[in-house]
C-alpha cells in the first residue's frame, strides 16, 4: 500500500473483509459511489442481480426496483439487466475493480436475511457482499470474455448481448 493514511469509508459504504491480495469486498449502495483509492488498491464490488426467474418475484415483492436505483424505469428484465451493465461498466471505468454480479435466488436470499436478523426490502447490497466475503460459486465475474456466455443468462455470447456497446 501507498504512504497514504488509510481513506476514511463514508458510513453508507460496508467493507466486509481483506483478502490476501491486499484487496477489499466493498458494495456500494444503490446509486452509490465507491470512495477513491489510492493507485495499486484493489476493491472487490459484488453487486446484486435477480436473475430472470426470480425478477418476477423480486418485483411483486419489492415494487421499488424499478423507481430507484440504477435501475430506475426499467420495463422488463432486459432493461433491468441493461441498467446493471452501465453500472457495471461505470465502475469498471472509475478504477482498479474486481467486478461480480451476485445473483439473488429468492428462497436464498430470504433464508439468509432471517438469518441474520436483516430486512429483506433493504439487505440486498449486504447480502451480495456476503457471497463475495464468502467466495460463493455463484458469482459471476465481470465482464466476461467477449466470446463467453453474457452474464445475464440469455445464452449468448457476451459481445452479442450486454456486451455490445447499445448496452
Amino acid at each position: 500500500m501507498s504512504g497514504y493514511p488509510p481513506i476514511p469509508e463514508p458510513p453508507e459504504m460496508q467493507t466486509i473483509t481483506r483478502r490476501p491480495w491486499r484487496g477489499t469486498v466493498i458494495v456500494p449502495p444503490p446509486g452509490g459511489q465507491v470512495p477513491p483509492l489510492f493507485a495499486g488498491d484493489q476493491v472487490t464490488l459484488a453487486l446484486a442481480w435477480f436473475p430472470a426467474g426470480d425478477y418476477p418475484l423480486a418485483l411483486a415483492r419489492w415494487p421499488e426496483l424499478t423507481t430507484e436505483g440504477a435501475a430506475k424505469g426499467a420495463k422488463d428484465h432486459a432493461d433491468y439487466n441493461r441498467a446493471l451493465q452501465r453500472t457495471l461498466q461505470g465502475y469498471a471505468d472509475a478504477g482498479d475493480s474486481r467486478l461480480f454480479v451476485a445473483p439473488i435466488r429468492i428462497p436464498a436470499y430470504l433464508a439468509w436475511c432471517a438469518e441474520q436478523g436483516r430486512d429483506p426490502a433493504t439487505a440486498r447490497a449486504g447480502y451480495a457482499a456476503d457471497l463475495a466475503r464468502r467466495g460463493d460459486p455463484s458469482l459471476i465475474p465481470w465482464p466476461p470474455a467477449p466470446n463467453q456466455r453474457c452474464w445475464c443468462g440469455s445464452g449468448r455470447k457476451y459481445k452479442q448481448c450486454c456486451g455490445t456497446p447499445r448496452a
